[in-house]
């Protein structure tokens, strides 16, 4: 009793102090943050995260509030189906969601601007910002998707009463290191989450071990399996249905989010002689699309004549790198094979069930950290291939090219995994109703 007495003392302790840290720096920058405000030097994303704009907030609605929060791009789409299943089995509650990077607005602003009650930018971690968007917001719930945990704002919640749900819960090798370090005040960040939703048993088991009762955690599953099916006739690829009609490739290969250092691996695939009259189609979809020029520019140093889409790339272009946003999961559904970028560099990989979705057997480099459960879970359903470097990469083009019916077949396989997956959410919406009755 003495024990747990002196680590709730010491982790009341080490809160106080972040939260006087987080004053002393509000009250340090803020003379920085309005010069460059008034000279608009600031970006709007930290401007809206350091005194959040709350003013549509405001709004009287008497209906119950769900605030979802999804860091960046790939947590707001995990994010999507939840919406959506919330949106149709309880219309009678209020939406609002934030995410905390220029891509997750985006996201958020393309998919779901007439499908929410309003859409923002998170707080930063400190009282004053953290405390104006919950007295705006006044949610009776809070929902983390993935990843995105700050102590003074679960502090914060716990003291207004407002439950807080964590779903895809993620917790990796490496995180779980991190968490413990900063166990003094992670650890009660935790533990004022009602219930958990862990995306595989291994997250799960760590959460576990991060102090997080066995009571605490909901069936585990993925989001991320729930998602719509790529629909390869969406209008905003028409253009490159029609660019694509008329090349007429033989091989659609795919690469997608890929990150700058990656193009020497796809480069030494595409150079090689046994790739010569391939009639191969090779579409390069950078993670940030602002990047497209650069990956230009490295693209044709290695060698390579790449063509950037919105230049209106020649029919015979071989390379050619989509430069926007928001297309990747249905662009997979034209393909015939995908490479999976961030994991040729140690960038951790990104999600491999969008191009399994679409029915195309998937590459990864090394790096795939963030997606070991899922990763390994597609392979052994012969939907995914690791691969090392590119000699092993061109190997395994060459045969799906060769051998198109084993190629068909690996991505049927991938597709299946992500199908016998789903159904997570019905579980996380079925325990958002009961808690919602439960507080009426």
């Amino acid at each position: 009793m003495t024990k747990n007495r002196f680590s709730m003392a010491l982790a009341w302790a080490g809160l106080a102090l972040y939260a006087e840290m987080l004053r002393f720096l509000f009250l340090l920058f803020l003379p920085l943050v309005l010069v460059m405000s008034l000279f608009r030097a600031l970006p709007h994303r930290f401007r809206a995260r350091f005194w959040p704009d709350v003013g549509p907030l405001t709004q009287k609605d008497t209906r119950p509030c769900i605030w979802i929060h999804a860091l960046s791009l790939g947590e707001m789409l995990s994010a999507l189906p939840l919406v959506e299943a919330l949106r149709e089995k309880r219309p009678d509650i209020r939406l609002v969601c934030t995410a905390a990077t220029r891509s997750g607005m985006e996201a958020a602003q393309k998919h779901l601007k007439n499908r929410v009650a309003a859409i923002h930018y998170f707080p930063l971690d400190h009282p004053l910002a953290v405390h104006r968007m919950l007295d705006a917001l006044a949610p009776d719930l809070f929902v983390l998707v993935e990843t995105d945990l700050w102590p003074y704002f679960m502090h914060a919640l716990s003291r207004r009463k407002i439950p807080a749900l964590w779903v895809n819960a993620r917790i990796s090798d490496k995180s779980l290191k991190g968490y413990a370090r900063l166990s003094l005040l992670m650890g009660p960040a935790m533990t004022r989450f009602e219930a958990i939703v862990p995306q595989s048993p291994e997250d799960g088991l760590r959460l576990q071990r991060l102090g997080v009762g066995r009571e605490r955690l909901l069936p585990w599953g993925n989001l991320k399996h729930d998602r719509a099916m790529p629909d390869p006739l969406n209008p905003d690829l028409e253009d490159v249905r029609a660019w694509i009609l008329r090349r007429r490739p033989a091989f659609i290969w795919i690469c997608g989010s890929l990150h700058p250092g990656e193009e020497p691996f796809v480069a030494k695939v595409l150079s090689h002689p046994c790739m010569e009259g391939r009639n191969l189609l090779t579409l390069v979809v950078p993670r940030h699309p602002e990047k497209s020029p650069e990956f230009e520019t490295r693209f044709r140093s290695l060698g390579l004549e790449p063509w950037i889409f919105s230049r209106n790339p020649p029919s015979e272009a071989s390379l050619v790198i989509l430069d926007r946003m928001g297309i990747l999961n249905d662009l997979y559904a034209l393909g015939h094979g995908a490479l999976v970028g961030g994991s040729f560099v140690p960038l951790r990989g990104h999600n491999p069930l969008e191009p399994a979705m679409a029915e195309v057997p998937v590459l990864m480099g090394p790096h795939r950290e963030d997606f070991e459960e899922s990763w390994q879970g597609l392979c052994a359903a012969g939907g995914g291939f690791g691969v090392k470097d590119a000699d092993e990469m061109r190997e395994r083009l060459l045969f799906w090219m060769d051998h198109p019916l084993e190629g068909r077949e690996a991505g049927r396989a991938g597709r299946r995994f992500v199908l016998e997956g789903r159904g997570v959410v019905s579980v996380i919406v079925d325990w958002i109703g009961k808690r919602l009755e439960r507080a009426c």
